[in-house]
């Protein structure tokens, strides 16, 4: 099953992107119009716009996308997707991050800001932002913050999970806390979780009973299709993991299957009918799972699913907004999806044109 390096790397979540899918008309490319999160998407970026002169000019290229960090080990415990970067983890604790580096609107310091030092436990990539935990359990932030969420509360944390511009962690007894945009995305149900998985649009944690609970976005309106609202609560029924996607969610049943629900525009909730998985990450629209012995099966819009590895088996993975990451029993980092110019450099990429 997933080899556990650090005590949580093997929880490893993310949260995703959330514009091109893999299909040109796909109706998610709008979630940036998004009103309560839009007020200030440019007052950021602007700030930035300055830093383009020495960035854009020639340098386009795989110099803009290449690892951020203290020089990793190259022997990897854990991976973190966010919107078109991703930030590994190695076995000394430190963090090397790929991605957007061009100093463009979409450029918020996410991979640039990396810290340098060693000695994390987990890395938790959100849409334009990433937090840490330190190794006195504390979280530390980076990258975009218009709404807070790279400005992490104090004290100890367990697991961090982020979303778009949410982020969310557990604390030392297990209660869940939540940071960032001001909506249900940030106000937890109480009690006890042993794990959680945030989203663009909510969170859901599982219980120590393998029962599950999700919190977040359930307005009816252009956004909704019920990747919150429609989630599984039925009383005793008991999971293995979630993984939510843009507008989707799945999540590992007791049987080893997997079961998906919300838009199924592209397949993405039409997982195989197989009964070992053991673990399940969702894109923009697609979804992935993780077998018993290794393999990952993807499923849902072309272009992620048609690359994925056949033979390739892996340790853990970590879905993108159209791409996915996974570490390999020999500690490397491999990545497949659609061909990006931000994403297309990273380590081990396998592209999709």
């Amino acid at each position: 099953m997933i080899r556990i390096v650090f005590v949580l790397a093997v929880l490893l979540l993310t949260s995703s992107g959330c514009r091109y899918s893999g299909e040109p008309t796909d109706s998610g490319a709008d979630v940036d119009t998004d009103t309560d999160i839009d007020t200030d998407t440019d007052t950021d970026a602007d700030s930035d716009t300055d830093t383009d002169t020495d960035t854009d000019t020639d340098t386009d290229t795989d110099t803009d996308t290449g690892g951020s960090g203290a020089g990793s080990t190259g022997v990897y415990v854990q991976v973190s997707s966010g919107d078109v970067h991703i930030c590994a983890l190695d076995d000394a604790g430190t963090i090397s991050c790929f991605g957007n580096t061009t100093g463009d609107k979409e450029d918020y310091g996410q991979v640039s800001e990396t810290p340098t030092g060693s000695g994390y436990l987990q890395v938790s990539a959100g849409f334009y932002h990433t937090c840490a935990l330190r190794s006195d359990r504390t979280a530390e932030c980076w990258g975009r913050d218009q709404a807070g969420q790279a400005s992490p509360p104090g004290g100890e944390f367990l697991f961090l999970s982020g979303g778009y511009n949410n982020h969310c962690g557990l604390r030392m007894d297990g209660t869940a806390e939540c940071w960032g945009i001001e909506t249900d995305r940030i106000y937890p149900p109480g009690g006890v979780f042993t794990t959680l998985h945030s989203r663009i649009w909510g969170s859901c944690g599982m219980r120590p009973d393998n029962t599950m609970e999700c919190w977040g976005h359930t307005e009816e309106d252009e956004y909704d299709f019920g990747q919150i609202s429609d989630a599984p609560d039925e009383d005793g029924t008991v999971y293995k993991h979630v993984g939510l996607g843009l507008y989707h969610g799945c999540v590992v049943q007791e049987d080893g299957s997997i079961s998906c629900w919300g838009q199924d525009t592209y397949g993405q909730t039409a997982p195989p009918d197989r009964n070992d998985y053991v673990y399940t990450e969702g894109g923009d629209n697609f979804s992935c799972g993780l077998r018993t012995d290794g393999i990952v099966d993807c499923w849902g819009a072309k272009g992620t699913a048609d690359v994925t590895p056949e033979e390739q088996t892996f340790e853990s993975i970590s879905a993108g907004y159209v791409f996915v990451c996974g570490i390999t029993p020999e500690a490397e980092l491999m990545c497949w999806g659609v061909d990006h110019p931000y994403i297309d450099s990273f380590p081990g990429w396998v592209g999709w044109e």
